[in-house]
């Protein structure tokens, strides 16, 4: 599968699949994959982060594969994975048109995959689940963050949590640094969506391209998702698995 430096590939992914199917991507998961999911207290957790992995890998195989001489990719079991202090993952696989940049998230039962190229990528998907908003934006959020939902009427302040919360995550995942940072990342809820600065440096945030992902155009308040890239407004293409 071809992408140019110019695109931001977007797959969706239902993770609830058949035994069967499971078993298969089981068979081409890492030892270290493996061993992650075996750590899981629930089996539906269990079963869930192997199609994840599971479907991570093929749909990479299949740009993978584009180059056949010269990664020699064929399968999705190929594809080898390096990480970051973060635990961030990476394509150790050589891929010739430069760095072949992805991000995963998944939440309830469904996954995202953000796949560009030569630019850093994130996304964030979470499920839309009774929360206490304000309280919970208090210990994550900044205090302009907190006062912009206070201002929200009191049905919108839920929502308006989940589309801080995921352009917050997506941007640290793109940079590979973890969540113990959301307050060092400022975020605009009124559009357009993006970030409006970075441990209080405006320009930083500037150098980042945010873009809110409909997961499900047909219930859309079932989920909320941000992508951030790096560099300007991407070619957005959409996928399903």
């Amino acid at each position: 599968m071809l992408i140019t430096s110019s695109e931001v590939h977007v797959w969706r992914a239902d993770l609830d699949r058949p035994s069967t199917e499971i078993e298969q991507f089981i068979q081409v998961l890492a030892p270290d994959e493996r061993q992650r999911s075996e750590r899981f207290r629930f089996e539906k957790d269990r079963k869930k982060f192997i199609v994840a992995r599971g479907l991570l890998r093929t749909i990479l195989s299949r740009y993978l594969s584009h180059y056949l001489s010269y990664g020699e990719v064929t399968s999705p079991a190929q594809v080898v994975f390096s990480y970051g202090n973060q635990g961030k993952p990476a394509i150790a696989n050589p891929y010739p048109a430069g760095e072949l940049c992805f991000n995963i998230s998944h939440s309830h039962s469904m996954a995202l995959y953000a796949i560009a190229l030569n630019h850093q990528v994130g996304i964030d998907l979470e499920y839309i689940r009774p929360i206490d908003a304000i309280a919970l934006a208090q210990r994550f959020f900044l205090l302009s963050e907190i006062d912009v939902m206070r201002s929200l009427p009191e049905t919108d302040q839920h929502s308006a949590f989940f589309k801080f919360w995921t352009q917050k995550e997506a941007y640290l995942k793109a940079t590979g640094d973890g969540l113990g940072r959301l307050e060092s990342v400022e975020v605009a809820l009124t559009e357009p969506m993006g970030l409006v600065s970075v441990d209080g440096n405006p320009q930083i945030a500037a150098q980042w391209f945010v873009q809110e992902i409909v997961v499900n155009p047909a219930c859309p308040t079932d989920y909320a998702a941000a992508l951030v890239i790096q560099g300007t407004p991407p070619n957005l293409h959409y996928f399903s698995i």
